[in-house]
């Protein structure tokens, strides 16, 4: 090893020399470290930071060519001299390491020397060894910008996440001018700059599994470990859309107004990222019911986590006005719909309301029965109603209803029952219209009785028996179904008073119907609705067949006791009339009065009571069966609800003594 001893400056003179030199030359200084405390370990030929200092550690003196084997006394100096000028020394001790210290200074990019030398007390060298290093004076710059990225190093989406995929951390530009850029150090949410830390020279992906915002702090290393400034940037893990707080009204209550503008105040709250003021629309129902296309909410707001929004609009009158909003946070998660509101605008809802729905009016009922109707308010919840049922014997039951507007009932009185309900809220009062229903447990027995038949021409007389178990008065009205050319003249409206039984006849026209047997359809219906088919058999006979049938009628279709009558009253008649005749001739020639006397009148007399063309007779008109009449009160009819009407069928009638026509005088 070629020795250079030092001057007191260090600097090496190469023309000194010491007669100790041969004795003590085979020492060395072994196991030398160098190092700074930014740096750490730094190694011979490498770039040193120029502004600290430089220590060499963890040598000590051995023989050459035996590291291990030291000196167990003597008196020897270590001592670091620098190309600065600077120096510093260790004096040895047995098996103990030693450590030397020298300021680093120098300008940037030079070369810095220092020299270990092995001396004496008295400064002559032992033994010299030569170390080098480039000077670094300047840090690296930070790194132009940071970001960090959604979903990949060139996304646009920055600083902010939605999903559980990691993010990009991304950086800009870093300048070194001296020992060059080593990498990039970053640390997340605790800032541990300017450690070297998550060292790397690529952008990393990084999971971040809480939500909420979190800050990257990123600096740069160069080769001396120098680190640049940092740069913060900071990203919002937000993986939950924005939700909506409505303020007015309450969506979980239906809104009825009578005023036809409303203020909606919602609040829209996204606690991580934020809500993304430009996506706020509304819509609302438009006049046919539909909803109008969304439409922008111009809102600002110095917390875009939490905001508050007041919209004024106008109502269509008259239906449940649907609202709704919908936003998205700028996190950019799917946009979410609100809960929808309903305002039912009525302006005439301003008094409480009723109409009686079921049962309908006049409808027969059998039972048990729910009286039901339709409330309306523009306050339901304060709507209440009272119902009022007068039954047949007049008595009148009133019921407190509350809430749903419906009341069972089961009447007890057969017969026609009156009800009506008063619909009450904020103290006021409206009634509703009266109706009726009809309660009965049994219906009217109808049966034809006898055999039916007439001359032709002549009316057809049709006997039914009825039966009314009611305790309520019943008006039924006959008609025909494929009437084969019959009509009815008389007898088509029937009353029957309560638990009345009784007979009635119908009187079948059949004028311009050929002979024969007919099967004719009678329709019976009652005023409640009730009605049934009544099958009956009609026989037509040649016009002057006039015998008796078995039961006191004529083949004609009338009875025989009819035509006596007829007779009787006849004869009475022109009896009259001959006393009239003969007492006014006594008149006349007793008056003297001229013998041309005027014939007396002409009587054309029909058996069947009708009078003959250009004849006066008895009667006026066709006459009708026994308990037929044509009033008005006979002609009664009404009803509208079915009900059902059992009418037997029957043929034939028992016998019954014959009626004797006396003979005319």
């Amino acid at each position: 090893m070629k020795v250079f001893p030092v001057t007191a400056q260090g600097f090496p003179e190469r023309s000194q020399s010491t007669s100790l030199f041969n004795v003590k030359s085979e020492l060395e200084i072994v196991g030398r470290t160098f190092s700074t405390p930014l740096q750490g370990r730094v190694v011979e030929g490498s770039w040193l930071f120029g502004r600290t200092n430089l220590t060499v550690s963890n040598f000590t003196v051995a023989f050459q060519g035996e590291p291990g084997v030291s000196p167990l006394e003597g008196s020897f100096r270590v001592t670091m001299v620098t190309s600065s000028g600077d120096s510093s020394f260790w004096d040895y001790v047995a098996d103990v390491e030693g450590s030397i210290t020298v300021p680093v200074v120098g300008e940037d990019r030079e070369t810095f020397i220092v020299w270990l030398n092995l001396t004496t007390p008295e400064g002559e060298v032992l033994n010299s060894e030569d170390f080098s290093f480039t000077l670094d004076l300047d840090p690296p710059t930070a790194p132009e910008w940071v970001k960090v990225r959604a979903d990949s190093v060139t996304d646009d989406v920055v600083g902010v996440d939605q999903d559980m995929d990691g993010v990009f951390l991304t950086w800009g530009p870093v300048f070194d001018n001296g020992s060059g850029v080593k990498g990039i150090c970053y640390s997340m949410d605790v800032n541990l700059y300017p450690e070297e830390v998550n060292l790397t020279n690529s952008f990393p992906e990084l999971f971040i599994r809480d939500e909420g915002s979190h800050t990257f702090y990123v600096w740069a290393l160069d080769n001396t470990s120098r680190a640049s400034p940092y740069v913060e940037a900071s990203v919002i893990i937000d993986r939950h859309m924005v939700n909506f707080i409505y303020v007015h009204p309450d969506p979980d209550h239906q809104l009825n107004v009578t005023d036809g503008e409303i203020t909606v105040t919602v609040r829209i709250v996204d606690e991580h990222s934020g809500v993304d003021l430009s996506s706020i629309q509304y819509r609302q129902s438009l006049p046919d019911r539909s909803l109008s296309p969304w439409r922008d909410v111009n809102v600002s707001a110095e917390d875009v986590r939490n905001v508050t929004i007041s919209l004024t609009l106008d109502l269509v009158p008259d239906i449940k006005n649907i609202i709704g909003f919908r936003a998205t946070d700028l996190a950019d998660n799917p946009t979410r719909e609100s809960r929808l509101i309903g305002i039912y605008y009525a302006p005439g809802l301003g008094t409480p309301q009723a109409l009686l729905t079921s049962p309908a009016d006049g409808l027969h009922v059998k039972g048990s029965t729910t009286l039901t109707w339709e409330g309306a308010y523009i306050e339901p919840d304060r709507l209440s109603y009272e119902v009022h049922v007068i039954d047949p014997n007049g008595e009148e039951h009133v019921a407190a209803v509350a809430g749903s507007p419906s009341l069972p009932f089961d009447p007890v009185i057969p017969g026609v029952h009156r009800w009506w309900v008063v619909a009450m809220a904020d103290g006021m009062t409206n009634t509703t219209d009266e109706w009726t229903f009809v309660f009965d447990t049994a219906h009217v027995s109808v049966s034809i009785k006898g055999s039916v038949e007439a001359a032709e021409g002549q009316q057809a007389a049709v006997t039914l028996e009825l039966e009314n178990p009611l305790e309520i008065p019943v008006n039924l009205t006959v008609s025909l179904d494929d009437a084969e050319g019959f009509t009815i003249e008389g007898g088509a409206s029937i009353s029957l008073e309560p638990l009345e039984s009784t007979e009635s006849i119908i009187a079948l026209g059949s004028s311009g119907i050929a002979p024969g047997t007919y099967r004719l359809s009678l329709n019976l219906s009652d005023e409640y609705g009730r009605w049934d088919v009544l099958e009956v058999n009609v026989r037509i006979t040649p016009a002057g067949d006039t015998k008796e049938d078995g039961n006191g009628t004529s083949n004609g279709g009338f009875p025989v006791w009819a035509i006596a009558a007829i007779g009787v009253i006849a004869v009475l008649i022109i009896a009259a009339l001959v006393f009239f005749a003969v007492s006014r001739k006594k008149e006349e020639e007793a008056e003297e009065v001229p013998d041309e006397m005027e014939k007396e009148p002409s009587l054309d007399y029909d058996p069947t009571g009708v009078v003959a063309d250009g004849g006066t007779g008895a009667h006026t008109s066709v006459p009708l069966a026994p308990g037929l009449t044509t009033s008005e009160e006979d002609m009664r009819r009404s009803g509208s609800n079915v009900m059902e009407i059992s009418i037997p069928s029957g043929d034939g009638i028992p016998e019954e003594e014959e009626d004797t026509v006396p003979e005319e005088e």
